[in-house]
This record gives C-alpha cells, structure tokens and sequence, in this order.
C-alpha cells in the first residue's frame, strides 16, 4: 500500500513539473509572438502549424472525418485542408498575443 501511494506522489508530481514546464514553454512562445509585430507573428504560426500539426494524432482524426464528410475527395485534397486547417490554427495562436 505505502508502495503504491509513493508511486502515486512520485507520478502527480512528475506531472506537475511537466505542467510547468509546458506553461513555460508557451509563455516563452507567446512572449515572442507579441515582440513581433501582427503579421510576422502571424506568417511564423501558419508556419509553426503547417510544420508541427501533421504530426500531432489530431490529423488522423481530421483525416478520416474529412474522409467520411466528402467522400469525392482525393488523398491529396484532404491534405490540402489538413495542411490548411494547422495554417489557421497555428497563425490564430499567434495573433492572439499581439
């Protein structure tokens, strides 16, 4: 039982440092959105989304959705709007601090 409530300390707290770390990381981030004027912080988060978002499990799940909804549409169309989606996502985030 002891053995079992130290693991449980030892994960919330690994938790908790790695909730920090992610708070740190997008203070930075965001702090050097508002350090650049409108529509550089802009360009660089579509950058910043259509470079990272593909890779996030998310995609798959807009991939088959997509798929699903407009069954006409080639592999390479709904690429296209995944790629277009991280665009706007990441270029929202960016503009929020500015």
């Amino acid at each position: 039982m002891a053995v079992e409530a130290s693991r449980r300390y030892t994960s919330a707290k690994a938790t908790r440092l790695l909730h920090r770390l992610e708070a740190l990381g997008a203070g930075l981030l965001f702090g050097a959105f508002a350090a650049l004027p409108l529509d550089c912080a802009s360009a660089l988060g579509g950058a910043l989304g259509r470079l990272t978002g593909p890779f996030l499990g998310i995609s798959k799940r807009a991939h088959d959705n997509i798929k699903r909804a407009l069954p006409g549409l080639s592999e390479s169309e709904i690429a296209d709007i995944i790629r277009g989606m991280w665009d706007n996502l990441g270029r929202v985030a960016a503009e929020y601090p500015t």
